[in-house]
């Protein structure tokens, strides 16, 4: 998989005015990154303007980074899972118009941060490297 630079991003506020979920496109793989700013709970707040932007974006991909996008995803698509575990990731998908569009939900890449031995930046290049819609 060849790294894209991020070519746009989208940021919405939680509640409070922090910054809920932000997204970056990386275009040359029309993979659509969802990664977590801030701290609002429960995803509720996140996925007010989620589906609206990712109907507007229609990614090829999406990789949701952490728990706040994945609580989120699951608030807007109920066939997305929200209780897998982030650090054992999931490949799911979902409906977006009349799209299905491949989902993997991990863990954010934290280099300090380990899980059995490994950071938790290797645990989500593993995943990637799995991932079949990153090689597409």
């Amino acid at each position: 998989m060849r790294a894209a630079p991020a070519a746009s991003g989208c940021e919405r506020q939680g509640d409070k005015g922090e910054p809920a979920v932000h997204g970056s496109g990386a275009h040359r793989e029309g993979i659509w990154f969802l990664s977590r700013l801030g701290n609002v709970g429960d995803g509720s707040a996140a996925s007010a303007h989620l589906r609206e932007d990712l109907e507007a974006l229609q990614p090829a991909a999406i990789c949701a980074l952490g728990q706040l996008p994945r609580d989120a995803l699951a608030h807007c698509y109920p066939e997305i899972d929200g209780h897998v575990s982030l650090s054992q990731g999931s490949a799911q998908r979902l409906r977006l118009q009349e799209h299905d569009v491949p989902v993997l939900i991990t863990c954010f890449p934290n280099a300090y941060r380990r899980v059995q031995g490994k950071t938790l930046r290797d645990i989500v290049l593993q995943r990637l490297r799995e991932w079949p819609a990153a090689h597409a």
